[in-house]
């Protein structure tokens, strides 16, 4: 068995080698990323094959934005949110599992998509900002948000506060019966 020092020697040498060898990194990444789910502005997203309740948001470049650390920045936020009123603010977010160093790729729990307004509850936080089907979805029967980048600057401007809105009325447009 190897000791610590060389086990992170061998790791090292082996992400090199990721890193020189597109043939590597293509089998890296068909190891990790399951089937193509969808696309965004700045993203793609994948399932991630080790587990599919999760998926990969995959940054199209890095002058793209930044999406996927301000969402991790926002998932870290809210997830240690300390004050009693608050707490359970974290029901409305999808979680992020980890992202990696560079803020390229993130990895987040999977949601199922809102079938009708039946999906959606009374009301939703009013700091959810770019209200639409694709930014939703479902974890059991929670209504989450997945896709909260978004989100930082109206946090920055209203804070966590308890405002609620309509959710059928915020999503009626794409629910007409």
């Amino acid at each position: 068995m190897l000791d610590n020092t060389k086990a992170e020697i061998r790791a090292r040498d082996i992400a090199k080698a990721i890193v020189k060898d597109t043939g590597v990194t293509a089998a890296a990444l068909d190891m990790v990323l399951g089937e193509y789910i969808g696309s965004g502005a700045t993203r793609v997203v994948y399932s991630y094959g080790p587990d599919p309740r999760y998926v990969v948001k995959i940054q199209d470049d890095e002058t793209s934005g930044f999406d996927n650390v301000i969402e991790w920045s926002i998932w870290s936020l809210v997830e240690n949110y300390q004050a009693e009123a608050y707490r359970d603010i974290t029901r409305w977010f999808a979680p992020c599992k980890c992202i990696s160093d560079n803020g390229r790729m993130l990895i987040q729990r999977k949601t199922k998509p809102i079938n009708s307004m039946a999906d959606l509850p009374d009301k939703i936080p009013n700091f959810f900002t770019d209200i639409k089907p694709e930014n939703f979805g479902l974890i059991g029967k929670n209504l989450v948000c997945h896709d909260y980048a978004d989100v930082l600057y109206r946090l920055g401007y209203l804070g966590f506060n308890k405002r609620m809105r309509s959710a059928k009325k915020a999503f009626a447009e794409f629910y007409k019966s």
